[in-house]
């Protein structure tokens, strides 16, 4: 798996791998990748929900880490979070038509102490997680937690190569023309 994790360095590739994976390591319904930006969780990838015909109501969900009794125990802790039954816990949050989930599996994907994501786990039958599965997610998640920043390492990189490619084509237009209409429209059209 670790292999399978490690053979792409595309961001949105190296998450389809982990939760294409994931279910050989750990049976459930429904599978999700959140990352944390900002202090807010937003779900990146998904699988399952689609099925369901939930694709855009999961992409839309959005919660304040620090709001979140979850992920803070998950940030703190660096241990994945279980929920038995969503119907009867004080932890759960419901939302829209989520509530056929009935238990939850998270595992925090950490870089260092950080807390850089959280993987999902989804079950229409209360009680289904136990604490061997939570062990095995967790190492799956660490595992998955390397691949995941080496892809977002890699994102960031090209990145910034790109921009600094499009100053230098800036700046060689700029010294082969004192022009300012043509320093003006290649600075736009590289833009």
């Amino acid at each position: 798996t670790v292999r399978v994790l490690n053979q792409s360095l595309e961001p949105d590739e190296v998450m389809d791998r982990i939760l294409e994976n994931v279910k050989r390591v750990v049976p459930h319904d429904t599978a999700s990748i959140m990352l944390i930006e900002n202090g807010q969780t937003r779900i990146a990838r998904h699988l399952g929900f689609a099925e369901r015909g939930l694709s855009e109501q999961v992409m839309a969900v959005r919660f304040a880490v620090n709001d979140s009794k979850k992920f803070l125990g998950m940030a703190e802790t660096g241990k994945p979070v279980r929920v038995l039954d969503t119907a009867v816990s004080p932890d759960w949050t419901p939302v829209g038509d989520l509530n056929w989930i009935r238990s939850y599996l998270g595992a925090p994907i950490m870089h260092g102490d950080q807390l850089i994501g959280v993987l999902n786990l989804d079950s229409a039958e209360a009680g289904f997680f136990t604490e061997t599965h939570a062990t095995r997610l967790q190492a799956f998640a660490d595992q998955a937690a390397v691949a995941i920043k080496n892809a977002q390492l890699f994102a960031d990189e090209r990145e910034q190569r790109t921009f600094a490619e499009v100053l230098r084509e800036i700046a060689a237009v700029v010294n082969l023309t004192l022009d300012p209409e043509d320093v003006l429209e290649s600075i736009l059209q590289n833009i």
